[in-house]
């Protein structure tokens, strides 16, 4: 006979069918092991555990052992304001979803800052009301007999898009971006470190094409193939290998 499925795994798959995302980072506030087991299990996502409890993400420690990686625990010591830099999440999930006895120990303005603009999605439980209050345009949706509410971060203001080798098609070197008003390198942040390295690429004295940026992706062209980055996170989202693919000197 069929497994019975389980009401947790109800839960994710009704939440990952309201989710764009297939590839990217999914943020859970709150040690829950059965949430985190299922989100590995039903999904491409790496998923981030944040908890205050060391004795709660103690018990998620051979869940996130075998997960092979796909599941990181992060402690915190307050969840008023995370230590991640912002706008990195593709999915940033309350474990306290119907849970309505059990008081939200997280802020929406926090869950929407650590969410990735462009299609980055909150999912905050209905019976909070500070959810409705921030999100006024946000309607509860019925998942596995619990309401919730689903929040799309928008793309940032002035995030401009650098769609050509030289910006955009008029070869300005400028694609509308406004930098969030920085006026100097001291005012920028890392936002992410990781793949795909140095060894996808040609050494850069060979001109290789500069990287483009639309819609929140990075394209790279490298030795013989292309790569697709989200630009907010730097998961790989695909690759080709295309053994004639060969462009240099792009003065």
């Amino acid at each position: 006979p069929a497994a019975t499925p389980q009401p947790m795994d109800d839960l994710v798959q009704g939440i990952l069918q309201n989710t764009p995302a297939t590839r990217g980072i999914c943020l859970v506030l709150g040690a829950d092991a059965q949430l985190a087991q299922s989100l590995a299990r039903q999904s491409r996502l790496r998923i981030v555990v944040a908890e205050e409890d060391p004795a709660r993400l103690a018990k998620l420690i051979p869940v996130a052992a075998a997960a092979a990686g796909r599941i990181v625990l992060r402690q915190v010591t307050s969840f008023e304001r995370l230590p991640f830099t912002s706008a990195f999440a593709n999915l940033v999930i309350c474990s306290h979803l119907g849970k309505t006895e059990t008081p939200v120990p997280i802020t929406p303005e926090e869950c929407l800052r650590l969410a990735r603009p462009d299609g980055g999605i909150v999912w905050w439980p209905a019976s909070d009301k500070r959810g409705l209050q921030f999100f006024p345009r946000s309607s509860p949706l019925a998942i596995s007999g619990r309401k919730l509410l689903r929040v799309q971060r928008a793309a940032l203001p002035g995030a401009g898009e650098w769609s050509h080798l030289y910006g955009k098609p008029n070869n300005s070197a400028f694609g509308g971006e406004t930098l969030g008003g920085a006026a100097n390198v001291g005012e920028l942040e890392v936002q992410w470190v990781g793949k795909p390295g140095a060894r996808y690429q040609p050494d850069r004295n060979g001109r290789k094409p500069a990287p483009l940026s639309t819609a929140g992706r990075l394209f790279l062209q490298g030795l013989q193939r292309l790569i697709a980055l989200d630009a907010y996170n730097g998961t790989v989202l695909w690759s080709l290998e295309i053994p004639p693919l060969g462009r240099f000197n792009m003065p």
